[in-house]
């Protein structure tokens, strides 16, 4: 992933080590970890512990 953040930050002119490029990064890896921590959980749940609540319509 940081090969390819490497090269997508090349193609954009965003200079290596530059405060933008920091603070961009971070932000990529806390959104795969959030990512990574749903499907996890996701994964966890068993299909009959989880369903869907119905949402009624006011219509």
């Amino acid at each position: 992933m940081k090969d390819r953040y490497d090269t997508l930050a090349t193609e954009f002119n965003i200079t290596k080590g530059s405060e933008f490029y920091q603070k961009l990064s971070t932000e990529i890896m806390e959104m795969l970890s959030m990512k990574l921590t749903m499907i996890s959980l996701m994964d966890s749940m068993s299909d009959e512990s989880f369903e869907p609540i119905p949402i009624k319509s006011s219509l």
